[in-house]
């Protein structure tokens, strides 16, 4: 787990009194767990009014959450990294939201310093209107 998405479990802890742990794997689909919410965290580079999301995230952090009865959280934070919007990805399925999924070209990996490789990704977007909670640090 890349340190920004660590401070924002720390955050998300602190903002909510709650006890969510660091999954420290790195082929993790997620970056938090506790007795209700499975988290997945993301630092943005710029500020959009929608925040991609993953198809295969949202399909293997849903499924966990399912199977654990949990809900699944995605926790997203621009830059400068003090703006958190917090989504319930959970209650979005099931309210049938318009992800407006398709395929993009995007870096296989968001990591600064290694060589840009390009993956078609099967992507779509939530709209920062939709978060259950928006908080600042």
């Amino acid at each position: 787990m890349k340190k920004l998405e660590r401070e924002m479990i720390d955050q998300f802890n602190l903002k909510y009194d709650r006890e969510a742990i660091h999954i420290p794997y790195r082929f993790s689909t997620y970056d938090g767990l506790d007795d209700d919410y499975v988290i997945e965290a993301k630092g943005r580079n710029k500020d959009y009014q929608t925040c991609m999301i993953e198809w295969k995230k949202l399909v293997s952090n849903e499924s966990v959450a399912q199977i654990d009865d949990k809900t699944f959280i995605y926790l997203v934070s621009p830059i400068p990294y003090t703006t958190y919007f917090v989504f319930d990805v959970s209650k979005l399925i099931d309210a049938d939201y318009n992800f407006g999924w398709h395929y993009r070209w995007l870096s296989k990996n968001t990591e600064f310093g290694k060589k840009k490789e390009l993956e078609l990704k099967y992507v779509g977007y939530i709209d920062k209107k939709d978060a259950v909670d928006t908080f600042r640090t």
